[in-house]
């Protein structure tokens, strides 16, 4: 999925990439980049979450009230300037100290 660009001062853009499908919902890694170029993921995010991101008036306060308290988030590491490809990814915490590793909202 193409990332979608947003006007925010935490991010840059996002995308969701579908990974499952569990009892007709989809489930899959919400990867954002944020402000300061860096990039991280969102695990096991259900479709109906990032929909209500894509809709939400503001993607920040939707972020920080729904998903940092109820996906695990792990840290992508920069591409790799040779060959395009993104390097190992480890769990982290929330960039500026947020922690978020908890179960699915209802779908």
């Amino acid at each position: 999925m193409d990332w979608t660009e947003i006007k925010s001062s935490m991010m840059k853009a996002f995308r969701f990439l579908p990974e499952t499908v569990n009892d007709g919902v989809t489930f899959g890694r919400l990867e954002i980049e944020w402000a300061n170029g860096s990039k991280g993921a969102y695990l096991d995010v259900n479709q109906r979450t990032y929909d209500d991101l894509v809709t939400a008036l503001s993607a920040g306060k939707y972020l920080n009230s729904v998903i940092k308290p109820n996906f695990r988030y792990v840290r992508q590491e920069p591409e790799d300037a040779e060959t395009g490809e993104e390097g190992a990814q480890e769990p982290a915490g929330e960039p500026k100290g947020s922690e978020g590793q908890k179960g699915h909202p209802k779908a």
